[in-house]
């Protein structure tokens, strides 16, 4: 029969990571207590960290026109006394509470013959919500912040009275303002 021999060695349980980490710290009282050391200053490991960044402004109320088509001019009377401008048009979007005004009609591109700037000159705007609004008259209306744009619906008028207009070229301009 063969004699056994019997191992001196103690069996353990495999070291936990602290332990690990006291005995890679140098083992004993000294490693033990840089490790709890640690511990308690609140040396945290390695992870994962978030930033949050704003993001902030602010933007003024406005109002905006949208593509404008020209109108067109015809002529009225015999001789001629009058002009007509209608068909004009152009939208109207606010992002917040406003006035829509129109000033009278000016001459850009007149013949260069007379009695045209006489008489009176005026224009219109219509809109089935805003109502009409004329520039000799009711020249401005509230606007309501709107996220469907107005249809804006603009003529003019020049009316010569009884001196008939001149021949030429007649051409004017009609200022919509739209205010926040």
């Amino acid at each position: 029969m063969k004699a056994v021999r019997k191992s001196n060695r103690t069996l353990t349980a495999p070291a936990t990571p602290m332990v690990r980490m006291a005995r890679i710290l140098g083992g004993g009282l000294l490693g033990t207590s840089l490790l709890l050391t640690s511990l308690l200053t609140g040396a945290k490991p390695a992870s994962a960290d978030t930033a949050v960044i704003p993001f902030g402004g602010s933007l003024a109320g406005g109002c905006f026109f949208g593509t404008v088509t020209a109108g067109s001019l015809t002529f009225t009377g015999s001789p001629p006394t009058t002009v007509n401008g209608s068909s004009g048009v152009t939208t109207l979007t606010c992002t917040a509470g406003g006035n829509l005004s129109v000033a009278a009609p000016v001459t850009t591109g007149q013949h260069t013959g007379t009695a045209s700037t006489s008489g009176t000159i005026s224009a219109t705007v219509t809109n089935t919500t805003l109502g009409t609004i004329n520039s000799g008259g009711t020249s401005s209306v509230a606007v309501s912040q709107n996220a469907t744009p107005y249809s804006l619906a603009v003529s003019m008028v020049h009316n010569n009275a009884s001196t008939p207009l001149a021949p030429g070229v007649y051409s004017y301009n009609v200022t919509l303002t739209a205010t926040p």
